[in-house]
């Protein structure tokens, strides 16, 4: 099954992209480490794991893991570097042709509300780098908004998602919608930034202030690491001897990062954790609005609130989902996970796996891109 695109462009439409997107540029959270019935782990249901069992030792462990290969490498991407790399450069310009494939979805609305909904679970830059570069090319006018407002500081609301962008002649006559991408950082961004409990913004280029993990603690956990890396049964991973204090150290730097941790998250009102919580609450107005389409990419539904605000959603059944699944073993698994719902399409390539290239052009398929030039929506 593939996903028709000329009975969906003219929908209230939002895509769900995860870590999947990024393969190659960044680790997926997916591990070679099974469980004794011998499903795989990902460090979310790892890292659940070691939290229901009270296991610090391993839980810091395996976050630090996650630290040095997921998250600082996105906080120190090189895109000019990597759109020279031969290898690397094709995954950003997949992110490139998923902007320009929904401003053509968008632009061929005949309404005036041409805006498209980008969720994601990614911390990386690469769909605001994405949405630069083909801004910056030329021949295409839209607008990206990431929820924030504010000049020299930015700060990032969700009430900010609720503004739409017009132009209107000199006298007013007439009004013309501008395609506008909202990006919703549902787990944070590396851009953002903590400030009295409020989040900030800012894509200033920045390098990480070196990493959290000293000598000592990379000693202490490099053989639990070198076993996570090889694979095997859970409770075959090794004992860390981290002590207390690298221990605390490590928590105290990581909760300085702006981002929602892939474990059981819970709310616990703090200002700060409201606005990742008002973020799924944008999710789940979108997904109960009538007409509304969620295509996911790259996205596993290992996230448990994700996953359950999606099902609660499914009752709306003027609602749509199409969930891209890279082989055909993930569909299998996925058409469980969402087994009795009718508004659900599991969709696979027709050949091969479902990669970002097959994605882009399974969502290109019965429409026409547009040619280069201004991109501006039609008279009000």
């Amino acid at each position: 099954m593939s996903i028709d695109v000329g009975a969906i462009y003219d929908k209230h439409l939002n895509l769900l992209i995860g870590s999947g997107a990024s393969f190659g540029l960044l680790p997926t959270l997916a591990l070679k480490v099974t469980r004794a019935d011998n499903s795989s782990h990902t460090i979310e249901t790892l890292a659940t794991q070691y939290e229901q069992a009270k296991d610090k030792q391993r839980l810091t462990a395996l976050f630090m893991h996650y630290y040095q290969t997921c998250i600082l490498p996105a906080q120190t991407m090189p895109f000019d570097a990597l759109r020279k790399d031969a290898d690397r450069a094709p995954i950003l310009a997949q992110y490139e042709q998923l902007v320009r494939t929904l401003l053509s979805m968008v632009q061929r609305r005949h309404g005036i509300d041409k805006r498209c909904n980008i969720f994601t679970t990614n911390y990386d830059g690469c769909l605001p780098h994405a949405a630069n570069h083909v801004m910056s090319s030329g021949g295409q006018d839209f607008v990206v908004n990431d929820g924030s407002r504010g000049f020299f500081q930015r700060v990032v609301e969700a009430r900010n998602y609720n503004t739409y962008f017009f132009r209107t002649g000199i006298f007013e006559r007439r009004q013309q919608a501008v395609p506008q991408l909202n990006l919703i950082n549902l787990h944070g961004s590396v851009y953002w930034s903590r400030s009295d409990e409020r989040v900030m913004v800012s894509y200033e280029s920045r390098t990480a202030d070196g990493s959290f993990l000293d000598e000592a603690m990379c000693k202490a956990v490099a053989p639990f690491l070198q076993a996570l890396a090889e694979g095997g049964k859970d409770d075959e991973l090794p004992k860390v001897d981290l002590t207390d204090a690298q221990i605390s150290t490590f928590w105290d730097k990581y909760g300085t990062l702006p981002i929602v941790n892939p474990t059981k998250w819970k709310f616990h009102e703090t200002v700060f954790e409201e606005h990742y919580y008002q973020m799924l609450r944008l999710l789940s107005f979108e997904l109960e609005r009538e007409n509304a389409v969620l295509i996911t990419f790259g996205f596993s539904f290992a996230d448990e609130h994700i996953l359950n605000l999606v099902k609660r959603s499914l009752s709306n059944p003027k609602l749509m989902v199409f969930i891209a699944c890279f082989n055909e073993p993930e569909r299998v698994r996925l058409v469980k996970v969402f087994a009795g719902y009718d508004n659900v399409a599991c969709v696979t390539a027709a050949e091969g796996n479902l990669d970002f290239a097959a994605f882009n052009a399974m969502l290109t398929t019965g429409g026409t891109l547009l040619p280069a030039g201004p991109v501006v929506g039609a008279n009000a």
